[in-house]
């Protein structure tokens, strides 16, 4: 068992790996590909106070940036009411974006309108344009970060009467690291630990049982107001030590991991999360094979950034 260790980390890793790097090569690719099909460049300059960069041109897209008035961009393309703008990268590296066409103008046009603006004119104070927003909403999922780590309390009941009837059910500790890497997909890392002693059900000795979970895989989340329900999937890897008068047995084995779950946001980085996870891991430590698996049922608090 313990020769099969290296490798089935190995073949963990590199699923994760795999995962990871074509999430970010679409992503990557998805913004740049435009700028090599694009028309002339204009310049447009910004004329209201604020005026918010979206993900697509669309009112529902997330805001990525925010431009102050009196900057100068350059478009390649109008969508409709809508102009694609070249932006300083963000912390995602989103060099490419949408503005609203009000909260704009080209600057060629704007020279001329001053030429014929009189001295009564530019003594009169200036309305600025009414720019279509979207609604104002319990966080944004745009402003709440787009890393999160949380720490979680989790009720684990196992799927095999075998283990439950030996180690009963228990409360467990568990961690997670979270990584949006799609506007609604994110990364998902996570590790939990358990451990309960019990009685052999055969000859009422004792013995302990130790787990230590290892997750990977990604996580696909909503936004409705301040609540982010999200469903996650992906494989784990089970490291366990069982310990009694028969011997001791321990070693590794790959499973699967489900969850469904809903984070509530207090605030732009502190939330609330729920969860409910089903996990199937079969081994046979001591001629006996079990599930190692169960259902969790985890709350725990988490920080965004």
């Amino acid at each position: 068992m313990k020769s099969d260790l290296p490798r089935r980390l190995i073949r963990f890793f590199l699923v994760l790996f795999f995962l990871l790097a074509s999430s970010l090569w679409i992503f990557a690719t998805a913004e740049t590909i435009p700028q090599l099909i694009q028309a002339d460049v204009i310049k447009i300059v910004v004329i209201i106070t604020e005026a918010e960069v979206r993900w697509h041109p669309d009112l529902s897209s997330i805001v990525i940036k925010t431009i102050p008035k009196g900057t100068v961009l350059e478009s390649k393309e109008r969508i409709g009411d809508w102009y694609e703008v070249v932006i300083p990268p963000n912390e995602l590296g989103i060099i490419l974006g949408y503005i609203h066409s009000n909260a704009v103008e080209p600057v060629i046009e704007k020279r001329e309108e001053e030429k014929s603006i009189t001295l009564q004119d530019k003594q009169k104070p200036q309305q600025e344009k009414q720019v279509p927003r979207s609604p104002p909403a319990s966080p944004s999922i745009a402003k709440e970060g787009n890393f999160f780590i949380e720490i979680k309390g989790t009720y684990f009941l196992p799927s095999k009467t075998v283990f439950k009837d030996t180690y009963k059910n228990r409360w467990m500790g568990e961690g997670e690291f979270t990584a949006r890497v799609f506007k609604f997909i994110e990364l998902w890392l996570g590790g939990n630990y358990y451990r309960g002693n019990g009685k052999l059900p055969f000859s009422d000795e004792d013995t302990s049982m130790t787990l230590i979970g290892l997750v990977g895989g990604l996580k696909f989340k909503a936004a409705i107001g301040a609540f982010r329900p999200y469903l996650g999937i992906g494989p784990l890897v089970y490291f366990y030590k069982e310990r009694n008068p028969i011997g001791t047995a321990k070693g590794n084995k790959i499973g699967f991991i489900g969850q469904a779950g809903i984070n509530f946001f207090f605030s732009k980085s502190l939330f609330l999360d729920c969860s409910l996870s089903y996990t199937r891991c079969e081994v046979q430590p001591q001629r006996v094979k079990t599930d190692l698996g169960g259902l969790y049922g985890g709350i725990g608090l988490g920080f965004a950034f």
